[in-house]
């Protein structure tokens, strides 16, 4: 198994079991419920994407090394395509939902 191998399974599993619990949820809980995620996955990409400006200040600065820059850009980087992927499957979760006509039974 390789580093983080299980952070990326734990999230994948969460995003899954996220999926699985909105399919049981009204309707609009569900919606409600993808747009509290979306916006708590937003303001973590915001507050990345403010720590990768400061990074690069401090690279100009002269106060961090290349090698402690892109070591902890790696890293943020992919801190930041999560929290983008995240969200853009918020987006399509709700759109999913919306679009959904609701299952009818036999009676």
């Amino acid at each position: 198994m390789g580093a983080g191998t299980g952070r990326r399974e734990g999230i994948t599993r969460r995003a899954a079991g996220e999926g699985a619990v909105l399919g049981f949820l009204p309707q609009e809980r569900a919606l409600e419920r993808l747009q509290e995620e979306k916006e708590r996955h937003e303001r973590k990409l915001k507050m990345y994407e403010e720590f990768e400006r400061w990074l690069e200040a401090q690279l100009r600065e002269g106060a961090i090394s290349r090698e402690a820059y892109l070591g902890t850009l790696l890293t943020l980087r992919r801190g930041i395509g999560t929290e983008k992927g995240y969200a853009a499957w918020c987006d399509e979760a709700a759109e999913m939902i919306s679009s959904a006509t609701p299952s009818r039974t036999n009676s």
